[in-house]
């Protein structure tokens, strides 16, 4: 900054916020977030809006995503986020419009999909929970992502205890499931 450099050095503060909120330093991505918004980084408003909002600060990540959805208004983890925080503010109606506009931007992507299901789940939707999962579930399995599979398969069984799913895979990651609890 101190050389003229305002461009790098934005891209610095920026990377070292993504590297803080990777470990899970909140402070430390919430102090390079800041510096980085300083010198009129965008990007920066996303960081802080996720500090906030796993600091359960909703009104405060919320003016955060609004400020970068202004500007990037097709920003995916802005949506995403905007959708659980209006979510967690009781706003399921706002939320459902968020999700559905990430969902638009990602129509394959998991982590539009694997928000919308759970905002479903939390809701009871079974019509609408029920094959986002199944999907999910497919791709878990198709990537051999074991991890991704257990929650899926659990949330699905949790939606409809007496259910039989057609992944091959399911009573295998269903089982694994119920070893890792135990």
């Amino acid at each position: 900054t101190k050389q003229g450099a305002d461009s790098e050095a934005k891209k610095e503060y920026l990377s070292l916020a993504e590297e803080c909120l990777a470990e899970n330093n909140l402070d430390g991505a919430a102090e390079f977030a800041q510096k980085a918004i300083a010198l009129k980084s965008v990007e920066a408003n996303f960081i802080t809006g996720i500090v906030l909002f796993k600091r359960q600060k909703w009104e405060e990540a919320k003016a955060e995503f609004e400020k970068l959805l202004r500007i990037k208004v097709n920003h995916l983890g802005a949506l995403i986020h905007m959708g659980k925080v209006l979510d967690s503010l009781g706003l399921a109606d706002k939320a459902k419009e968020f999700f559905h506009k990430a969902l638009m931007i990602d129509k394959e992507g998991v982590q539009a999909q694997e928000a919308w299901a759970v905002f479903c789940v939390k809701r009871n939707d079974k019509e609408t929970a029920i094959p986002t999962l199944t999907v999910l579930l497919d791709k878990a399995i198709l990537e051999n992502n074991k991890a991704r599979a257990i929650k899926f398969a659990k949330l699905l069984k949790a939606m409809d205890p007496e259910a039989i799913f057609p992944q091959a895979n399911f009573v295998h990651y269903t089982a694994q499931a119920v070893l890792l609890q135990t």
